[in-house]
């Protein structure tokens, strides 16, 4: 476990990570190191930041803890990820990961997130969009705080079939009991042959709900602003879900690569189910960046039509 002391007075311990060996392999224009990623971590991490943070997330607050821990939980090529112990509290620190296009993509990023959130909440719309907090910054690094969602999980899109991805499905990307517990009954048995592909996009499954749902966040996305992510792949872990929900409550963490302006949601989302996959390899790691959308116009139909009802139900 690392410590870093900040003059300011504050000391923040970083427990160990797994994430730690496959730094290297996200390095995307970058040249900082695991190590000093910590060094960055520590100094946006200081007083002012952690108190402003903290009195968004409890207005009683007092500002009288200087003692911390941060726990690298998740790696991008373009971010990392801390999970923030403040006690009782806990936030998440979203960092780029050093370069200059990685910092103004990030504060981008921050208000991206906060603008949908607004819009969300003036409308009166269920607000997928977790809360961001503060944005700050140190040596040409930015971070900002996030809201920590305790029971979701982030998700992660499966295909079958790089060229023709005859079906898709979903699979809890983390490690843990509840995650443990939708693969072992949803995703194991697809890799595994024992449960029939067929089975996946009837409208009892939980992959053609979760499919819905996210067509249908997609579909109030566009009406609030004409745009879609223009990265948007849910493989790269643009939402996340709580799988005890029955709608698995996915919320949006992500607004990737940046607004795009968008004509037609229904023809990008038909056109995007019968475009090629995209591999990359790097080292010995394959990357793969496919739409998220299958064949399946019934599914695509199912969702938007989720989403009219929901903007509706409110207009």
């Amino acid at each position: 476990m690392a410590e870093h002391k900040n003059l300011d007075g504050t000391t923040i311990h970083f427990q160990p990570s797994t994430f730690e060996q496959s730094w290297d392999f996200h390095t995307y224009g970058t040249k900082m190191t695991y190590g000093e990623s910590e060094t960055v971590a520590a100094r946006i991490l200081g007083r002012r930041f952690v108190d402003s943070t903290m009195t968004m997330i409890d207005p009683d607050y007092q500002g009288s803890i200087s003692d911390y821990s941060a726990t690298l939980i998740q790696l991008g090529k373009k971010n990392a990820i801390y999970k923030v112990d403040v006690d009782p509290y806990s936030f998440v620190l979203v960092m780029s990961k050093g370069s200059p296009k990685l910092k103004d993509e990030l504060e981008t990023e921050f208000k991206n997130l906060r603008g949908l959130r607004r819009l969300l909440r003036e409308k009166h719309l269920p607000v997928f969009v977790p809360q961001s907090y503060v944005l700050g910054g140190y040596k040409g690094v930015s971070g900002f705080s996030f809201e920590y969602l305790p029971e979701h999980l982030e998700l992660r899109y499966v295909f079958a079939g790089a060229e023709d991805r005859t079906y898709s499905f979903f699979a809890m990307n983390a490690v843990g009991e509840k995650a443990d517990l939708f693969n072992s009954r949803f995703y194991t048995p697809l890799l595994e042959n024992t449960m029939s592909s067929a089975e996946i996009d009837r409208p009892d499954s939980p992959h053609y709900r979760i499919k819905t749902e996210l067509i249908a966040r997609l579909y109030i996305m566009h009406r609030l602003t004409g745009c879609i992510p223009a990265e948007f792949s849910v493989n790269a872990g643009d939402f996340m879900a709580d799988p005890d929900k029955d709608n698995f409550d996915l919320r949006l963490i992500t607004v990737r690569g940046g607004w795009r302006k968008n004509n037609s949601l229904a023809d990008w989302l038909y056109n995007q189910s019968s475009e090629p996959a995209q591999m990359t390899v790097v080292g010995t790691n394959v990357a793969i960046d496919c739409p998220v959308f299958n064949k399946d116009r019934n599914i695509i139909a199912a969702g938007l039509q989720r989403g009219k009802e929901m903007f509706n139900s409110v207009s």
